[in-house]
């Protein structure tokens, strides 16, 4: 979402936007899902229980994200967003190779031992019968 601050337009979030009270709202609410989700995991996560969680009714709930589904692909940007931001991004300022994996791995670990969402970092977890190509994500982060 964009937004005009004095400058020109500024990406919702950036350091010249301007905050929306729905804005705001949104960020608090995605706030609880990953709370719930790094605890329960997404089948935790209903609209009934996070209605009451914030504070909300269910009708302003999907106010905010129009659908479940929604509001679910909003908690995994959230998350992913915060995972970039501890770990990707302070890895991507260091020379490519053995020295920006060792980097990656302490702020993984760092990350993964934090209090980011209730109960500890929120952390990916894949179906049982999910293939993930290792070699492709590695090569990626490390150049």
């Amino acid at each position: 979402m964009l937004l005009w601050a004095v400058n020109g337009p500024t990406k919702l979030g950036g350091p010249k936007a301007r905050e929306t009270v729905g804005g705001r709202t949104r960020r608090g609410i995605l706030k609880q899902t990953n709370n719930i989700a790094s605890a329960e995991g997404p089948e935790g996560l209903t609209i009934a229980r996070l209605a009451k969680e914030v504070s909300m009714s269910k009708c302003r709930l999907f106010a905010h994200f129009g659908a479940k589904v929604d509001l679910l692909l909003a908690t995994i940007d959230t998350a992913c967003d915060i995972f970039i931001e501890a770990i990707v991004e302070p890895a991507s300022k260091i020379e490519a190779g053995i020295k920006r994996l060792r980097v990656m791995v302490e702020l993984w670990f760092t990350y993964a031992g934090s209090n980011v969402f209730r109960r500890g970092a929120s952390l990916p977890q894949l179906p049982p019968n999910s293939m993930v190509d290792l070699d492709w994500s590695a090569s990626r982060l490390l150049l």
